[in-house]
C-alpha cells in the first residue's frame, strides 16, 4: 500500500501528471498539456493498471477545488478521459462500502482499528529440470475493521493490509482500493466483502505539491 500526498495546487498537479511517461514512451511528450494512460500510471507507479491509476488520480486531486480538478481531467486523452468517467471510483463511508458489491473501486475515508494478524497458505509449482515441484508460500496480513469515525455504531468495513512491519495508527485516514468477496462456510455458507486498499492518505497530516 502507498501513501498519497494530495497535491496542493493546480500547478503541481498538471507538472507531475504530464509528465511524459516512461523512457520508453516515445509519443509523450512533459508539459504538452495532454495527460496519457503511460503518463497517469507512471504518475501512480503501476504498469499498465489503468483503473488502480485512476484511484490515484481521484485521491491525488482530493484536496484542490472543484474547477480545479475539472482543468487536470479535461487534459485527459478523449479515449481515456470516457473510460475514466466509466470507471471512476465511488467515494463511500465505510458503512456503505460494506454493503457495496464485490469488483467496485472505491475512496473510503475512516478510522481503522486493528483485529489480528492472518495468513494465507496457499501453493504455487516451479519448473526444474522438467520436473513440476510443489512450493508452499504463507501471505501475512493484518486485518482491521475500517469504521465511519472511531464511536462509529455502523457496519465495519473489514480490511486487509499486507503485513510488512507495524500496525496502522487508528487515526483518520482515506484509503482507495477494491472491494472483493469472501465466504464463510456453513449452513448455508454466508457471503460479505472485505477491502484491500492500494493508496492512503493520512487525512491529520496530508502534505504535497
Amino acid at each position: 500500500m502507498k501513501e498519497i500526498k494530495p497535491y496542493k495546487s493546480l500547478q503541481g498537479a498538471k507538472a507531475a501528471l504530464d509528465n511524459g511517461g516512461r523512457f520508453f514512451n516515445l509519443w509523450d511528450r512533459a508539459g504538452d498539456d495532454k495527460i496519457t494512460s503511460a503518463e497517469l500510471t507512471k504518475a501512480a507507479g503501476v504498469f499498465g493498471q489503468e483503473s488502480i491509476a485512476f484511484l490515484f488520480l481521484d485521491m491525488a486531486l482530493a484536496d484542490l477545488s472543484e474547477d480545479q480538478r475539472e482543468q487536470v481531467t479535461k487534459l485527459l486523452t478523449p479515449e481515456m478521459a470516457k473510460r475514466y468517467r466509466r470507471k471512476c471510483p465511488n467515494i463511500l463511508r465505510p458503512s456503505q462500502a460494506a454493503l457495496a458489491k464485490p469488483g467496485t473501486l472505491v475512496i473510503v475515508e475512516g478510522v481503522p482499528a486493528y483485529v489480528e494478524n492472518a495468513v494465507h497458505k496457499r501453493m504455487t509449482f516451479l519448473f526444474v529440470d522438467g520436473i513440476m515441484l510443489p512450493v508452499p508460500i504463507e501471505d501475512h496480513y493484518q486485518t482491521y475493521d475500517l469504521c465511519d469515525e472511531r464511536a462509529s455504531r455502523g457496519v465495519p468495513l473489514p480490511m486487509i493490509v499486507a503485513r510488512l512491519g507495524k500496525r496502522r495508527d487508528e487515526a483518520a485516514a482515506r484509503y482507495g482500493g477494491l472491494l472483493k468477496e469472501f465466504t464463510l462456510e456453513g449452513k448455508p455458507n454466508k457471503k460479505g466483502v472485505y477491502f484491500e486498499p492500494v493508496y492512503f492518505t493520512r487525512l491529520e497530516a496530508s502534505a504535497g505539491k
